[in-house]
């Protein structure tokens, strides 16, 4: 009888081993299907600073074949500073619905980005994903790291918190609270860091974050990289030359690391700069476009934007849609199998660019920021009496028209349109022409202005 008992018990034992092997073996085969995401963001660059997006006089092999193996966006838009963009692209959001109006927020030691919201890492983490963010945060920290990346889902961060870090021996944090120098150059550090993350996770679907400082502030550049640009003058564009050359450099070593994995075919990846290039001080460029980082006009947030999968999306393809940062989080979500938070103000790119819809993702994008040269003015004269006076600007992009709207809600609102597909440098300003258009446009701008967010303004130091 009780031989008998043994046996019994042994099939049974042996019935749930095999049950929770042949489990664990799915769910490896499971993890091994997802793609593995990667997001790799410039700093303060424009159109005219990468092959792929039109410029002449600094090659970037790397990532203009990145970019031709994938889905380039012509369209593609961000907010007009670092900050906004970020939290754009971290919660799918657009900045003015949770408060992110310009850089204050996430330079505060106070502040950071709305906690009500999910980000893409937090949406990673449930899904099974090892997360990593390598770079710079820029949207909050708080005074006990409640706002920082360990809280908004990454189970690891070796960057900083701030708008810049130094390029060469930065001080960056790794764990909470903790600051070290790193020896090295920045973009070099930050390459390393990808390659040795991707190299430990490589058995694992894993979503890395890599935010470069390259262009921003402080600009420094390799002496061997600027040796390569000596045929420039100009020295501020010799200098940016040099940095987006490293930079594309850095980024080829990431692309081959992913190759010798064998990770290349199934991980989606994302490039696309904050804002657009600030020519007079960093000596990046916005090609045809007009304005700069800060502005609403076209190079302030129309920037080099490209997605790439082979596994997954048509190969050397243009996309004209409208697309901006808050897409990033439901096409990811949805490419991975994971549940697209409700609130999110993007869209799931894959059905339009795998041609499964003709339906756009947008019928329109929209903008609020504050004036930058109002900002400064106050920063100079923080207690001044009356306090200095911050207007808005706001824009909408929809079809081929584009309307921007200064001291947006004010007293004295002033608005401009353009054609921006026949005069992409926005030099004809038809809002006398055509009034009925500025009127429904004007019209939508107050109806999505309704939905935004006060942004809080950090305590001063």
């Amino acid at each position: 009888m009780n031989f008998f008992r043994f046996v019994t018990q042994s099939i049974r034992i042996l019935s749930v081993l095999s049950l929770t092997l042949a489990a664990n073996a799915q769910s490896k085969q499971a993890d091994a299907k997802k793609p593995n995401i990667i997001v790799l963001i410039a700093d303060d660059l424009g159109v005219g600073d990468l092959g792929f997006s039109g410029a002449k006089d600094v090659p970037t092999p790397h990532l203009d074949r990145l970019a031709a193996e994938g889905v380039i966006f012509s369209n593609g838009y961000v907010s007009p500073m670092c900050a906004p963009t970020r939290a754009a692209f971290l919660t799918g959001r657009n900045p003015a619905k949770i408060g992110f109006l310009d850089n204050r927020p996430g330079d505060s030691r106070h502040y950071g980005m709305d906690m009500s919201s999910k980000t893409i890492a937090d949406v990673m983490k449930e899904n099974g994903y090892v997360t990593s963010l390598i770079g710079k945060w820029h949207v909050g920290r708080g005074l006990n790291h409640e706002y920082s990346p360990w809280n908004r889902g990454f189970d690891e961060f070796l960057g900083y918190y701030g708008a810049f870090g130094l390029y060469e021996n930065p001080k960056l944090t790794s764990p909470p609270g903790t600051e070290k120098i790193v020896n090295g150059y920045s973009t070099d550090i930050f390459a390393d860091a990808a390659c040795e993350f991707m190299e430990r996770n490589k058995n694992k679907p894993f979503f890395l974050n890599v935010a470069f400082n390259a262009a921003h502030l402080v600009q420094v550049a390799k002496p061997e990289d600027l040796a390569r640009f000596e045929h420039i003058k100009d020295p501020k564009r010799r200098r940016a030359a040099a940095i987006i050359s490293n930079l594309d450099a850095n980024i080829g070593r990431i692309a081959a690391q992913m190759k010798k994995l064998d990770l290349d075919r199934n991980t989606l990846l994302f490039f696309f700069s904050d804002n657009g290039g600030e020519p007079p001080i960093l000596g990046t460029m916005n090609g045809p476009f007009r304005g700069m980082k800060f502005d609403l006009y076209e190079g302030g947030i129309r920037v080099p934007f490209f997605a790439r999968w082979p596994e997954g999306l048509p190969k050397g393809k243009t996309s004209d849609a409208l697309m901006s940062a808050v897409d990033l989080l439901p096409t990811i979500a949805a490419a991975t199998g994971a549940r697209i938070p409700e609130e999110v103000d993007g869209a799931n790119l894959l059905p339009y660019l795998r041609g499964q819809t003709k339906k756009e993702p947008h019928k329109a994008l929209f903008w609020r920021t504050t004036e930058h040269s109002a900002l400064q003015r106050m920063r100079k004269q923080p207690k001044a009496n009356p306090p200095v006076y911050i207007p808005h600007i706001a824009a909408v992009r929809q079809d081929k028209w584009k309307l921007v709207v200064f001291d947006d809600a004010g007293k004295n609102p002033r608005s401009e349109l353009y054609d921006v597909i026949k005069d992409p440098s926005e030099s004809n300003d038809l809002a006398i022409k055509e009034k009925k258009v500025v009127q429904r446009l004007v019209k939508e701008l107050d109806a999505w202005r309704a939905t935004s967010k006060p942004q809080v303004i950090p305590p001063v130091k």
